[in-house]
C-alpha cells in the first residue's frame, strides 16, 4: 500500500495490481514471488494486461461522456434530444484522436477521465432529482478521480456546486439562513466523502507525508521547468489553445460544445446545469494554464465538457429542424452536424497504423545482436531494451545496493528485487546473445566530442544517437543551438553506419542512427 513514490497518487498504482493479481491466477508461476521474479525477466504480458486496463478505463471514459451529454440535454430543457445528445457526444469522443492516442498506453489519464466523468454525471443528477445516493455516488467517483492524478480533485467543484443549488432548490421557501446552513451540512458530508475515498486509495499520503511532501515538491519543480524541448513558449494558455484547435482535439468541436453552452444559458436550469459542466474545465485550463510542462494529454480531463456540449447542440439544432421541415431532413442535419466531430478518427487511424510497424529501438536491437559480438559495449542517449551480460548486472546491483554514483546503466529507480531477478536468469542462460549498455545522461552527452574519447578509453565503439533529443533541442531554441549543431553533424556524419527512420515506412518511433566511433570523426563547424 505504500509505493514509498508520491509524483502520482496511488489510485493507479492499486488499479494496476488488482489487474496482476488476477492475471497471476491464470498464470503458470505457482507461487507470487516466481510470477514477480519471471515479470522483471519477461514484462511483456504484464505490460499487455496494463494497456488492456487502459483501455477499459478509455472505453468506459466514452460511455460515461455519453450519460452526461444525456443528462446534460434533460437539464437543458430538451429531453426528447438526451438520446442524439448522447450518441453524438459519445462518437465525437471515441474518434478524438486525443482520446484514442491516450488509450493506446499505460497512462493515468484515461482512468482519472473515466472517474472524473462519472462524478459529473452522478453531480448532474443529484441537481436534477437530490437524494444522497448520487450525492454519495459522485462523491466516490471523485475521490477515485484525485487518487489517479491530483489534479482530478478539481471535478469536486462540480459536486460542491450541484449540492449547493440543489439545497438552494429544495430550501427555496425557507429563510435565507436555513438554506445556507442546508448548503453547508451538504457540502462538508461530501467533502469528507470525497477526501476519506482518497485516503482510502492513497493511505499513504498522510502516512507517509514526509516522502509525499518531497516528491510533490519534485512535482512541482517539474511543472514550473518544463519538458526538455517539448514546450515551445512560456505561455501555457497560448500553447493549450494551439493544442485544442489542432486535430487533436479539433476547431468543430469547440464550436458545437459553445452552442451548446448557449443553448443551455436560455433557462434556469440549463445555467445550472452549464455551470456544473464548465465550471471544472475552466479550472482545469487555468491550472494546466500555468505549468511550464505542457503535454498535450493534460487536455484530455476537457473532452467530457467539449463532448456534452457538442451533443446538446447538434441534437437541439436537428430538434429544431424537425419541427420545421420533419424528422427525415431532421436526420440528414443531425448526421451534417454530427459528421464533422468525427474528423479526428481519420488522424487517429492513421497514428495506430503507423505504431503497428516495429518501433526503431526493437529495429536496433534486432540489428545489434545479429551483427555485433556478445559482450560489446554500446552507449545511447534513448533506451535500448538489450539483454545484458552477468558483469554488467553485476555492477548495476553493486551500485544500487551501496548507493555509490557510478553508472546505473538503467534507470535509477529500478528495485533490487528486479536486478536480483534478472542476474539469476541471466547466470541461469551462460549462452545467450548478452551486451554491455551505457545509458547516456544529459551530462554525458552535453561533453560533445569529448564524450567519444571517453567511451573509447571504456571500450567502447558503438554509440546509438535519438534524432528526436535533436529536434527537442532544436525547439529549446538559442539556448540550446551548440547541442542542435552536434546533433546534426553526427545524425548526418560519416560515422553513422546505421540508419532508421519512421519516414521509410518500415518502422515507427524516433530516428537513431548507429555510430561507429573508429571512423573518421565529423569536421566541426563555425
Amino acid at each position: 500500500m505504500n509505493p514509498h513514490y508520491f509524483a502520482y497518487p496511488a489510485g493507479s498504482f492499486l488499479l494496476h495490481a488488482g489487474a496482476y493479481l488476477v492475471a497471476w491466477l491464470f498464470s503458470p508461476q505457482p507461487t507470487l514471488a516466481e510470477f514477480r521474479a519471471h515479470f522483471w525477466v519477461a514484462p511483456q504480458s504484464l505490460i499487455l494486461v496494463s494497456r488492456c486496463v487502459t483501455l477499459a478505463t478509455a472505453l468506459l471514459a466514452v460511455w460515461g461522456c455519453g450519460r452526461l451529454a444525456a443528462e446534460f440535454a434533460r437539464q437543458v430543457g430538451a429531453r426528447a434530444t438526451r438520446r442524439p445528445a448522447a450518441w453524438i457526444a459519445t462518437a465525437a469522443v471515441a474518434a478524438s484522436l486525443l482520446h484514442v492516442a491516450n488509450s493506446r498506453w499505460t497512462t493515468v489519464d484515461a482512468p482519472l477521465v473515466a472517474a472524473a466523468t462519472l462524478g459529473m454525471v452522478l453531480a448532474l443528477r443529484h441537481r436534477r432529482r437530490g437524494g444522497w445516493g448520487s450525492a454519495a455516488g459522485s462523491a466516490l467517483a471523485i475521490g477515485i478521480a484525485a487518487s489517479f492524478k491530483y489534479y482530478g480533485a478539481l471535478f469536486a467543484s462540480a459536486l460542491a456546486l450541484a449540492v449547493v443549488l440543489r439545497a438552494c432548490d429544495e430550501r427555496a421557501t425557507s429563510p435565507r439562513c436555513a438554506r445556507w446552513r442546508s448548503s453547508a451540512a451538504r457540502l462538508a458530508a461530501a467533502g469528507l466523502l470525497t477526501a476519506a475515498t482518497f485516503l482510502a486509495a492513497a493511505p499513504y499520503t498522510l502516512l507517509d507525508f514526509t516522502t509525499f511532501q518531497s516528491d510533490f515538491a519534485t512535482l512541482r519543480t517539474h511543472m514550473e521547468g518544463g519538458h526538455f524541448g517539448h514546450d515551445p513558449t512560456r505561455s501555457g494558455a497560448a500553447v493549450y489553445a494551439a493544442h485544442l484547435l489542432s486535430p487533436q482535439v479539433g476547431p468543430w468541436l469547440l464550436i458545437a460544445a459553445a452552442l451548446g453552452g448557449l443553448l443551455a444559458l436560455r433557462q434556469r436550469t440549463g445555467r445550472a446545469a452549464l455551470a456544473i459542466v464548465v465550471v471544472p474545465a475552466l479550472l482545469h485550463f487555468a491550472l494546466i494554464a500555468q505549468f511550464r510542462a505542457q503535454p498535450v494529454d493534460y487536455l484530455l480531463a476537457l473532452l467530457p465538457t467539449l463532448a456534452a456540449g457538442a451533443g446538446v447542440a447538434a441534437a437541439g439544432a436537428a430538434a429544431w429542424v424537425a419541427l420545421r421541415t420533419g424528422r427525415r431532413t431532421a436526420l440528414v442535419a443531425l448526421l451534417a452536424l454530427a459528421t464533422p466531430l468525427l474528423a479526428g478518427a481519420t488522424a487517429a487511424w492513421q497514428q495506430g497504423n503507423a505504431l503497428s510497424r516495429p518501433d526503431s529501438r526493437v529495429v536496433m536491437r534486432q540489428w545489434i545482436e545479429a551483427n555485433l559480438a556478445p559482450g560489446t559495449l554500446i552507449a545511447a542517449d534513448t533506451w535500448l531494451d538489450l539483454p545484458l551480460t552477468v558483469e554488467c548486472l553485476e555492477q548495476m546491483r553493486a551500485a544500487k545496493a551501496s548507493g555509490d554514483a557510478i553508472p546505473q546503466r538503467r534507470a535509477r529507480d529500478e528495485p533490487l528485487e528486479a536486478l536480483d531477478a534478472k542476474l539469476a536468469a541471466a547466470r541461469g542462460d551462460a549462452g545467450r546473445r548478452a551486451f554491455d549498455f551505457a545509458y547516456l545522461s544529459p551530462i554525458e552527452i552535453g561533453l560533445r566530442d569529448e564524450l567519444f574519447a571517453l567511451l573509447g578509453e571504456h571500450g567502447g565503439r558503438w554509440l546509438v544517437l535519438d534524432g528526436s533529443r535533436a529536434n527537442r533541442a532544436a525547439r529549446s531554441g538559442p539556448a540550446l543551438a551548440e547541442l542542435t549543431e552536434w546533433y546534426r553533424r553526427h545524425l548526418d556524419g560519416p560515422q553513422v553506419v546505421l540508419r532508421i527512420d519512421a519516414a521509410d515506412g518500415k518502422s515507427s518511433g524516433p530516428p537513431l542512427a548507429l555510430l561507429d566511433l573508429t571512423l573518421p570523426l565529423a569536421p566541426a563547424t563555425r
